[in-house]
């Protein structure tokens, strides 16, 4: 795509993509819903794939506190379900390279 089709692309799936983390954080407290938002903006500007355990690890010691006793659930990336999911390789990517220009456009 062109970069002008590349915004039309996203101009048009913005309101699809708002009303699903709008459903989907209404049902979280704050804190699921900050880890969220890490977990959608690494897959955005990751220079490869994450795994699992290396989002579990950065989202356990994001919060600042170096004695962290356990991981973070796994069921946290269950709630980003409807725009990642995850390869056989445990790594996670978006739904459809849309939701990728939709993030990043959040973050310009």
């Amino acid at each position: 795509l062109s970069r002008i089709g590349s915004y039309v692309v996203v101009f048009l799936t913005i309101p699809s993509y708002e009303r699903i983390l709008t459903n989907t954080i209404a049902n979280f407290d704050p804190r699921s819903v900050n880890r969220m938002r890490q977990i959608l903006g690494w897959i955005a500007f990751a220079k490869r794939p994450l795994r699992k355990s290396e989002f579990r690890s950065a989202l356990s010691f994001s919060a600042g506190d170096p004695m962290v006793d356990e991981l973070v659930p796994s069921y946290i990336f269950d709630m980003c379900a409807p725009l990642i999911e995850q390869r056989r390789d445990s790594s996670f990517t978006f739904i459809h390279v849309s939701v990728k220009e939709y993030m990043v456009f959040l973050t310009a």
